[in-house]
C-alpha cells in the first residue's frame, strides 16, 4: 500500500533492496547512485548461490504505470518490474522473470525451486508492503526519491 512514487522509490533504491528481498543479502557494484537507464548491480544471494549482476534498461512512464527490464550480464535472465497505480494510495507491483529456454534448468526450478521461491517473493511483498504503507501513513519519504513524470502520478480522471 502506498502512492506509486514511493512504491517506485523504494524498489528502484538498489541499496534498499535487501531490506525486502528474501534471500538478498545485498547488492553491491552500483556504478551510479541515481537509478538510471544502464545502472547495473550485484545481487549478492550467499555462498549458495552465484551473485549476479544486473543492468536496467527499458523504462517505461505511462499514464499510472511504470515499467523497467533488469537483465543479468551472463546467464540470459531478464526481470520485468511493472507498477501499476490503482488509487492515489495503492499500486500493484509485478514481477516477470525470463531466462532462456533450457527444459533442464526449468524442470529442475519446477522440481525444487518454485514452492520455496513463491513464498520468499510472498514474503518479500509483504515486507516491501508494510514498509512502502508506513512511509505514506506517517508522511515520510524514503532517503533516496527520483522525481516522476506527471503522467505517472497523476489518475486518470
Amino acid at each position: 500500500d502506498g502512492p506509486i512514487d514511493i512504491v517506485f522509490n523504494v524498489v528502484s533504491d538498489y541499496y534498499f533492496r535487501s531490506k525486502f528481498i528474501v534471500g538478498q543479502l545485498d547488492n553491491d557494484l552500483q556504478n551510479h547512485k541515481i537509478f538510471q537507464y544502464g545502472s547495473i548491480h550485484r545481487c549478492i544471494l550467499g555462498k549458495k548461490n552465484e551473485d549476479t549482476i544486473f543492468v536496467t534498461h527499458n523504462y517505461a512512464f505511462d499514464q499510472n504505470r511504470i515499467t523497467f527490464v533488469e537483465t543479468d550480464k551472463g546467464n540470459g535472465v531478464s526481470v520485468v518490474w511493472s507498477l501499476q497505480a490503482i488509487s492515489k494510495e495503492k499500486t500493484r507491483i509485478g514481477i516477470a522473470n525470463f531466462i532462456k529456454p533450457n527444459f533442464i534448468k526449468v524442470g529442475l526450478f519446477n522440481l525444487f525451486m518454485k514452492n520455496k521461491t513463491a513464498k520468499g517473493m510472498a514474503e518479500s511483498w509483504r515486507i516491501l508492503n508494510e514498509y512502502c504503507e508506513k512511509l505514506a501513513t506517517e508522511n515520510i519519504s524514503h532517503p533516496n526519491s527520483i522525481v516522476l513524470p506527471e503522467k505517472v502520478t497523476q489518475l486518470a480522471q
